[in-house]
């Protein structure tokens, strides 16, 4: 089963760290309100080292400057 990314390079999107897929080693890390990202979608990668096999990655240049990685489920496009 072949799946095709769903955001193209270029496209404005918002973005979430879904952190529930990680262990929980301290109870404060609770109380942190969730973080917004927003960015545009700078290279889609299929090489898969990070997440599950059947996930893409994408790599979004984010308003404040920095480069960050998200899988397909943490990756939203903003319309205008």
């Amino acid at each position: 089963m072949k799946t095709k990314f769903e955001h193209a390079i270029g496209d404005l999107v918002i973005c979430k760290y879904e952190l529930d897929y990680y262990v929980r080693l301290s109870p404060f890390l609770s109380d942190i309100a969730p973080v917004f990202y927003i960015g545009i979608v700078i290279a889609r990668q299929s090489q898969l080292l990070v997440f599950y096999e059947r996930d893409f990655i994408y790599e979004v240049l984010c308003t404040e400057g920095n480069r960050r990685y998200f899988a397909k489920w943490e990756v939203e496009k903003l319309s205008l």
